[in-house]
């Protein structure tokens, strides 16, 4: 004979729906309750005195101590003790969360060599001795020195002359000007994050800058070619973003020349002269 399965008892569609309405009941309570801040920081900050508008009372424990201060929207908003254990019988009690952290002690993430923290305190921001100015007048001076012919070189232990307020305010301006620009494409090619995870990006090199310069044309092939021979040391880093602004300017070269064809004289819509005003007819007798 074979055996007959057990069959689960019965519920009735009422007592189910009752029960999965007490059990929600059930749930909304622990998560209100434990999410409720008030029921956490109150035994801590009952110490302290309370701050609020309105009449204030002072509770005392059996000892005398005073144990707080409390407005009467305070007290309106906490539970009472009454409803407190009530819910205790559903909810984890404290000793239980301390036992198991006791146990299992929580593991501080470690911070990543790489990572840096953003926005960078004050002490970790480096205040340079000298002024973008200063520096602009140094190579400035170094450059002239360099172009400069034999003739009118300087004596050997005479400084050159200085250069000019004027000539130097305004290669700080321009100067100035191109490092903004820079800095304004290099942040537009990083997507919009967060500052706690500015971290999560490596910085850029010098190689996605000249890439980056490269492609808006805020440099000139020249002034790029230079660069990568002065920072490059392998030899091939950078080349792509030279070669392509040298395509683009060769470019730009040939629609000029198109250009300038249309602009000749050959095309232009030669000036009329002026009418002469029309003579009046004498009547003849």
């Amino acid at each position: 004979m074979p055996t007959k399965q057990k069959r689960s008892p019965y519920v009735p569609a009422a007592l189910r729906t009752e029960l999965a309405e007490y059990t929600n009941l059930l749930r909304s309570l622990h998560v209100e309750n434990v999410q409720d801040l008030a029921r956490h920081v109150l035994p801590a900050g009952r110490a302290s005195k309370g701050k609020g508008k309105g009449r204030k009372d002072t509770k005392k424990e059996k000892g005398g101590k005073e144990r707080g201060t409390m407005t009467e929207e305070e007290e309106l908003d906490l539970p009472s003790e009454a409803e407190g254990s009530e819910l205790d019988n559903f909810l984890p009690s404290d000793t239980d969360d301390d036992r198991s952290s006791d146990a299992r002690p929580r593991k501080h993430k470690q911070p990543k060599p790489g990572d840096v923290r953003w926005p960078l305190m004050a002490e970790d921001v480096y205040v340079p001795e000298w002024t973008l100015a200063d520096e602009v007048a140094v190579i400035a001076g170094q450059v002239l020195a360099q172009s400069s012919s034999p003739s009118a070189a300087v004596e050997e232990g005479a400084d050159p002359d200085p250069l000019s307020p004027a000539y130097n305010d305004t290669l700080t301006s321009s100067a100035s000007l191109l490092l903004c620009q820079l800095l304004v494409l290099l942040s537009s090619n990083r997507p919009k994050l967060a500052k706690s995870l500015q971290n999560r990006f490596r910085p850029l090199g010098w190689e996605e800058v000249l890439e980056v310069a490269a492609a808006s044309g805020a440099l000139e092939a020249e002034v790029l070619e230079r660069a990568r021979g002065r920072m490059d040391v392998d030899g091939e880093e950078g080349v792509r973003a030279v070669e392509r602004r040298k395509i683009v300017e060769a470019s730009e070269r040939r629609l000029r020349e198109v250009w300038d064809l249309y602009e000749q004289d050959l095309f232009d819509v030669p000036e009329l002269p002026d009418s002469e005003p029309p003579r009046k007819k004498r009547k003849k007798r």
